[in-house]
């Protein structure tokens, strides 16, 4: 499902190979966060990953992360059996101040032909049917 990049495709400063280290990692704190049953911030989540791998310079939690989470959601749909249905693992990633998704868990669900349906509250409700479905899958996968 993803595709193969090459050195012209670094971004931010980070290799290919750096960057998919920090994709990997961002699926590992992700699927822990959601076996916990709970949700991280954005800002942690780049404070975890930066930290976990050292990084320097830090994951930017603003547009640097947008990339990674996209990356990371493509990687983590590769184990699912059904990747067309399997909800996407950026559910578990939220503003801090709203614990709720920013809009580009829904521009990636539309991009991958999901349909979140139209308006808020339908985006809202969607989002939300993700969460609970990622913290069920991976509760039972302990």
């Amino acid at each position: 499902m993803r595709e193969s990049r090459t050195m012209s495709d670094a971004k931010f400063g980070r290799t290919p190979a750096e960057q998919d280290e920090i994709a990997r990692e961002c699926v590992a704190i992700l699927e822990e966060t959601a076996r916990n049953k709970t949700l991280i911030a954005y800002s942690d989540l780049a404070q975890q990953i930066t930290r976990n791998l050292s990084l320097s310079p830090p994951v930017n939690h603003h547009l640097e992360l947008s990339h990674i989470l996209y990356d990371a959601v493509l990687l983590a749909l590769e184990s699912w059996p059904d990747p067309h249905d399997a909800p996407l693992l950026s559910a578990i990633a939220v503003y801090k101040d709203v614990r709720e998704p920013g809009p580009g868990h829904i521009t990636l669900a539309k991009q991958l032909g999901r349909k979140p349906g139209d308006g808020r509250e339908a985006e809202f409700d969607y989002w939300w049917r993700e969460v609970e479905a990622l913290h069920d899958h991976y509760a039972t996968r302990g």
